[in-house]
């Protein structure tokens, strides 16, 4: 009986141990997900897109302009679409954070962080379902150490419809009622 209580608490301090171990993992640092400003897009219109980065509790991401030049920054970059003309990313502010492994506080994100570019559509982006595509790429860390760069592609389902259908506002958890500028261009 003594054997059989002894086995079952390894087996417990085991199973709590790869748990731990699971949750450390890097490729887990970091989940990204796409959103729109509407709920359909009008040809020839424009709307706004949102790459919506989910960072592990234990992790933190580099911001896009971190204070050290070796370090590697947050980036999202729209993927070429035909029929649809990007403008420039924004992103959030980094937060200061101080970690063991560096004297100076750095330049870092966690949590929940959204970074937003605008899109217009032309009249030759056909009618029905489509794809925006962004390339994120980043380099997860923990208090401890950092791991190796990821790009990851994010892929945006989107509901093209005549220029003058009507669209309703959508993820307004995510845009809100501002809107940033129109992209230049074609």
């Amino acid at each position: 009986m003594k054997l059989a209580r002894a086995l079952f608490f390894v087996a417990l301090i085991l199973a709590a141990l790869s748990t731990a171990a699971l949750a450390q993992d890097p490729s887990k640092a970091v989940t990204a997900k796409g959103a729109i400003s509407v709920d359909k897009v009008r040809q020839g219109r424009s709307f706004q897109v949102a790459v919506v980065l989910d960072v592990g509790q234990i992790f933190h991401i580099n911001s896009n302009q971190p204070k050290d030049p070796n370090l590697i920054p947050t980036k999202v970059e729209p993927v070429k679409t035909e029929g649809v003309i990007y403008g420039p990313v924004t992103y959030p502010r980094g937060e200061e954070k101080k970690f063991k492994f560096s004297d100076d506080p750095l330049s870092v994100y966690s949590g929940r962080v959204v970074v937003k570019f605008p899109a217009r559509t032309t009249l030759k982006l056909p009618l029905g379902a489509q794809t925006v595509r962004a390339k994120l790429s980043y380099q997860a860390c923990n208090d401890q150490a950092c791991f190796p760069p990821k790009t990851i592609e994010v892929a945006i389902p989107v509901e093209v419809v005549g220029a003058n259908a009507k669209v309703s506002p959508a993820n307004e958890d995510i845009f809100g009622a501002a809107r940033t500028a129109k992209p230049k261009g074609k």
